[in-house]
Protein backbone atom coordinates (compact mmCIF):
# COMPACT_ATOMS: atom_id res chain seq x y z
CA UNK A 1 0.00 0.00 0.00
CA UNK A 2 1.45 3.28 -0.87
CA UNK A 3 0.71 7.21 0.03
CA UNK A 4 -1.35 7.58 -2.64
CA UNK A 5 -3.84 4.46 -2.40
CA UNK A 6 -7.34 5.48 -3.15
CA UNK A 7 -9.53 5.23 0.05
CA UNK A 8 -11.72 2.54 -0.96
CA UNK A 9 -9.11 0.17 -2.58
CA UNK A 10 -9.18 -2.22 0.80
CA UNK A 11 -12.88 -2.31 0.83
CA UNK A 12 -14.83 -5.55 0.34
CA UNK A 13 -18.52 -4.96 -0.37
CA UNK A 14 -19.72 -7.70 1.81
CA UNK A 15 -17.88 -5.69 4.98
CA UNK A 16 -18.92 -2.63 4.07
CA UNK A 17 -22.97 -3.69 4.25
CA UNK A 18 -22.03 -5.58 7.30
CA UNK A 19 -21.00 -2.18 8.78
CA UNK A 20 -17.74 -3.60 9.79
CA UNK A 21 -15.78 -0.61 7.90
CA UNK A 22 -12.48 0.46 10.49
CA UNK A 23 -10.84 3.75 9.43
CA UNK A 24 -6.98 3.65 10.32
CA UNK A 25 -5.73 7.29 10.92
CA UNK A 26 -1.86 6.92 11.12
CA UNK A 27 0.79 9.13 9.87
CA UNK A 28 3.78 6.24 9.73
CA UNK A 29 3.01 4.21 6.63
CA UNK A 30 4.92 1.60 7.60
CA UNK A 31 2.54 1.12 11.24
CA UNK A 32 -0.57 2.27 9.01
CA UNK A 33 0.05 -0.85 6.41
CA UNK A 34 0.59 -3.43 9.43
CA UNK A 35 -2.32 -2.33 10.83
CA UNK A 36 -5.05 -2.21 7.17
CA UNK A 37 -3.02 -5.65 6.53
CA UNK A 38 -4.27 -7.44 10.10
CA UNK A 39 -7.57 -6.01 10.07
CA UNK A 40 -8.09 -7.30 6.63
CA UNK A 41 -6.81 -10.58 7.82
CA UNK A 42 -9.07 -10.13 10.67
CA UNK A 43 -11.87 -9.69 8.42
CA UNK A 44 -12.45 -6.29 7.96
CA UNK A 45 -12.92 -3.56 5.51
CA UNK A 46 -10.40 -1.56 6.03
CA UNK A 47 -9.71 2.30 5.04
CA UNK A 48 -6.67 3.81 5.46
CA UNK A 49 -5.88 7.58 6.06
CA UNK A 50 -2.27 9.34 6.40
CA UNK A 51 -3.35 12.13 8.91
CA UNK A 52 -6.10 13.03 10.45
CA UNK A 53 -7.23 16.00 8.04
CA UNK A 54 -7.73 12.98 5.20
CA UNK A 55 -9.60 10.80 8.50
CA UNK A 56 -11.98 14.17 8.17
CA UNK A 57 -12.53 14.15 4.39
CA UNK A 58 -13.23 10.13 4.76
CA UNK A 59 -15.96 10.42 7.43
CA UNK A 60 -16.93 13.88 5.58
CA UNK A 61 -17.46 11.56 2.74
CA UNK A 62 -18.78 8.88 4.10
CA UNK A 63 -21.42 10.88 6.05
CA UNK A 64 -22.97 12.31 2.92
CA UNK A 65 -22.63 9.10 0.62
CA UNK A 66 -21.83 5.84 2.65
CA UNK A 67 -21.52 3.58 3.64
CA UNK A 68 -20.34 4.91 7.67
CA UNK A 69 -17.48 3.84 9.44
CA UNK A 70 -18.03 1.85 12.08
CA UNK A 71 -14.86 2.45 13.78
CA UNK A 72 -11.70 4.36 14.00
CA UNK A 73 -8.43 3.46 14.98
CA UNK A 74 -6.52 6.92 15.23
CA UNK A 75 -2.89 7.99 16.20
CA UNK A 76 -2.84 11.34 18.74
CA UNK A 77 -0.06 13.56 17.11
CA UNK A 78 -0.77 13.21 13.41
CA UNK A 79 0.61 16.33 10.84
CA UNK A 80 -2.44 18.83 9.47
CA UNK A 81 -4.81 17.12 11.62
CA UNK A 82 -4.51 15.36 15.12
CA UNK A 83 -6.40 12.58 16.64
CA UNK A 84 -7.75 14.95 18.61
CA UNK A 85 -9.10 17.17 15.66
CA UNK A 86 -10.65 13.89 14.83
CA UNK A 87 -12.76 13.45 17.99
CA UNK A 88 -13.83 17.40 17.90
CA UNK A 89 -14.99 16.46 14.41
CA UNK A 90 -17.00 13.58 15.19
CA UNK A 91 -18.77 15.52 17.98
CA UNK A 92 -19.31 18.54 15.77
CA UNK A 93 -20.67 16.40 13.44
CA UNK A 94 -22.85 14.12 15.60
CA UNK A 95 -21.20 10.97 14.77
CA UNK A 96 -21.38 8.28 17.62
CA UNK A 97 -18.64 6.24 16.01
CA UNK A 98 -15.91 3.95 18.78
CA UNK A 99 -12.55 5.27 18.86
CA UNK A 100 -9.46 3.48 19.64
CA UNK A 101 -6.58 6.25 20.28
CA UNK A 102 -2.98 4.77 19.63
CA UNK A 103 0.07 6.97 20.72
CA UNK A 104 3.38 6.99 22.46
CA UNK A 105 2.50 10.31 24.17
CA UNK A 106 -0.24 8.91 26.47
CA UNK A 107 -0.08 9.05 30.16
CA UNK A 108 -2.86 7.83 32.54
CA UNK A 109 -3.56 10.86 33.36
CA UNK A 110 -4.26 11.90 29.21
CA UNK A 111 -5.72 8.29 29.14
CA UNK A 112 -8.18 8.82 31.31
CA UNK A 113 -8.75 12.65 30.20
CA UNK A 114 -9.70 10.61 26.60
CA UNK A 115 -11.49 8.22 27.79
CA UNK A 116 -14.23 11.62 28.91
CA UNK A 117 -14.16 12.62 26.48
CA UNK A 118 -15.72 9.63 24.75
CA UNK A 119 -12.73 7.52 23.32
CA UNK A 120 -13.22 3.67 23.92
CA UNK A 121 -10.07 2.37 24.08
CA UNK A 122 -6.39 3.82 24.25
CA UNK A 123 -3.05 1.87 23.55
CA UNK A 124 0.41 2.90 23.91
CA UNK A 125 2.97 2.48 21.09
CA UNK A 126 4.43 0.21 20.74
CA UNK A 127 1.56 -2.05 21.32
CA UNK A 128 0.81 -5.67 20.77
CA UNK A 129 -1.46 -6.48 17.58
CA UNK A 130 -3.53 -9.03 19.42
CA UNK A 131 -4.30 -6.22 21.69
CA UNK A 132 -5.62 -4.03 19.22
CA UNK A 133 -7.17 -7.28 17.56
CA UNK A 134 -8.62 -8.14 21.03
CA UNK A 135 -9.92 -4.73 21.40
CA UNK A 136 -11.41 -4.36 17.87
CA UNK A 137 -13.39 -7.32 18.34
CA UNK A 138 -14.59 -6.31 21.75
CA UNK A 139 -15.82 -3.31 20.54
CA UNK A 140 -17.79 -4.99 17.42
CA UNK A 141 -19.37 -6.92 20.19
CA UNK A 142 -20.37 -4.98 22.88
Amino acid sequence: MTETTQPHDSLHPRDEAAGRVILVAEDDPALREIIVYKLKKHGFAVVPAADGRDAIDELRQRQRHGPGVALIVADLQMPRATGMDVLKYLAASNQAIPVIVISSFVSSQKSDELKRQGVSAVLSKPFDMHQLLATVDHLFHR
